[in-house]
């Protein structure tokens, strides 16, 4: 793929990250980390490029393949010398996206509402709908998603009961139509000696209380997302946004 863009450097940049990102033997990967190291070069990463020879003299040296002298001549130059080799996998990670997006344009894209993120293991639920929902691990690229943010995702496995696998996820517009998300305007009822309330039929939980300081019989409008209650076996409004009304 990165042969047919020579003309947009920074799609074919990305078609390398996605290369290397897979998991394919190390003697397959050495023309193509050899072609990475001279884009890097060209971007005056120098780090990032020591890392890509060095993955590629080693691989050489094990087979006992000679090394190309364009390798031989880059390893003696100065910057070479000087840079401090630097692992790359965040770099893949980061840049892979674009190659992505060509490669999975005929796969239909889903807009799906954020419910529920675990940061720590990279996972958040979705939920388009009651009957479409589901949770997935969320790639790198998706910069700190959060409850009420709206995707569009490429799925790859698309289950209910499992995890999900999905191709790519994007954050688009907090305004896109989407019925797993409402907004919603009334006055707060707290619960008596409980941190939480309702606005209507609009669940406020204590974090949403902490974080935007309400006190009981204000008037608030906000958003909230479609959740199910596990306690009472049913689908109901979890508010994540809220502003106080004048």
């Amino acid at each position: 793929m990165s042969e047919i863009f020579e003309d947009n450097q920074e799609t074919k940049f990305s078609c390398f990250c996605k290369a290397l990102s897979l998991k394919s033997p190390e003697d397959f990967l050495v023309k193509i980390r050899q072609k990475f190291a001279g884009l890097l070069i060209a971007k005056e990463m120098y780090n990032e490029a020591k890392y890509e020879i060095k993955k590629v003299i080693d691989t050489r040296n094990k087979h006992g393949w000679n090394l190309p002298p364009i390798i031989n001549q880059w390893v003696s130059q100065e910057w070479y010398i000087k840079a401090t080799e630097k692992d790359n996998k965040t770099l893949y990670r980061t840049h892979k996206t674009k190659a992505e997006e060509i490669l999975y344009q005929d796969i239909q894209e889903d807009i799906v509402a954020v419910e529920f993120v675990n940061s720590n293991k990279k996972i958040l639920n979705f939920i388009i709908n009651k009957d479409k929902h589901g949770f997935f691990k969320y790639p790198s690229q998706l910069d700190n998603p959060k409850v009420g943010d709206i995707l569009k995702v490429r799925f790859n496995k698309f289950s209910i009961n499992s995890i999900s696998k999905i191709y790519t996820a994007r954050k688009i517009s907090s305004d896109t139509a989407i019925e797993a998300i409402k907004s919603f305007e009334g006055w707060f009822e707290r619960i008596p000696n409980k941190n939480f309330g309702f606005v209507d039929d609009i669940f406020i939980n204590s974090e949403v209380i902490n974080k935007y300081n309400l006190d009981d019989s204000q008037m608030l409008k906000g958003k909230a997302v479609l959740s199910y209650d596990k306690s009472k076996e049913k689908y109901g409004w979890k508010c994540f946004e809220v502003s106080k009304s004048s």
